[in-house]
Order: C-alpha cells, then sequence, then structure tokens
C-alpha cells in the first residue's frame, strides 16, 4: 500500500510539469523578438598590457538565430530571394525590416515567426521571371 499511496503524487507531479511546459513551448510573439532584438551586450576585448577596452556590441544569439534561420528557411523554399552582395545580409537590416513591417501592420502577440516571414517576403520577393 505504501508504494501504491505514491502515485497520485506523481501523477499530479507530471500533470503540473506536462502543463508548465505547454505553456512555455508557445512560439515567441512579435513583441517578445523584437525586444529581445533591441538586447545588445558590450563585448570587451583585451589590449597586449592586460587593460580591457570596449570592443563593440553584439546583439542577442537568439534573435540572430531565429531572424536568419527564418530568412535560410524561405530563401530554401524559394519564398524569399536576398540579392546577396559579397556576403549576408547585416543582421541589423534584417532586424529593421521586421521593425518597419511590424510598425505597418501591428499584430499585437503574433506569432513572431509568421511576422518575420511575412516581413523577408515582403523585403526579398522572388521575381517570377
Amino acid at each position: 500500500m505504501g508504494k501504491t499511496a505514491h502515485v497520485p503524487t506523481l501523477l499530479a507531479f507530471f500533470t503540473m510539469l506536462l502543463l508548465a511546459t505547454a505553456a512555455f513551448s508557445q512560439p515567441p510573439s512579435i513583441e517578445f523578438l523584437l525586444e529581445d532584438c533591441a538586447k545588445k551586450t558590450i563585448v570587451y576585448g583585451q589590449d597586449g598590457k592586460g587593460g580591457l577596452f570596449k570592443q563593440g556590441r553584439q546583439i542577442s544569439g537568439q534573435c540572430v538565430g531565429f531572424l536568419e534561420g527564418v530568412l535560410s528557411t524561405l530563401e530554401n523554399e524559394n519564398l524569399a530571394c536576398p540579392k546577396w552582395r559579397k556576403e549576408r545580409i547585416g543582421t541589423e537590416f534584417l532586424i529593421s525590416i521586421v521593425e518597419f513591417y511590424a510598425k505597418e501592420n501591428p499584430q499585437k502577440g503574433a506569432d513572431a515567426g509568421v511576422v518575420v516571414s511575412k516581413a523577408f517576403k515582403r523585403a526579398f520577393h522572388c521575381d517570377k521571371n
């Protein structure tokens, strides 16, 4: 009887764990993504004498990965066709594309992936030659 007394407790624990996981597995909102993209970390370098200096600012890795991942996916599916020059398009430019689109087409609480996809499709439309 001692072993079966723990079953309801374990069942309640796993139910709460499942509900908590479901709550955090929602896609990020466009507001969350833009807030994350606005965060910048100051990167320090070390000079030859061991002193520190401000080297530059770095955009959130989560933001960079999200934007570049959406663009790569759209590009692979021929849904976005960026005109690459010598190197990839800068993250600051990608952020500005999303910011302009989000301001022109406000969708409070919208799925960031959907909004970013629409913004990139508009900015990097594919010619139907």
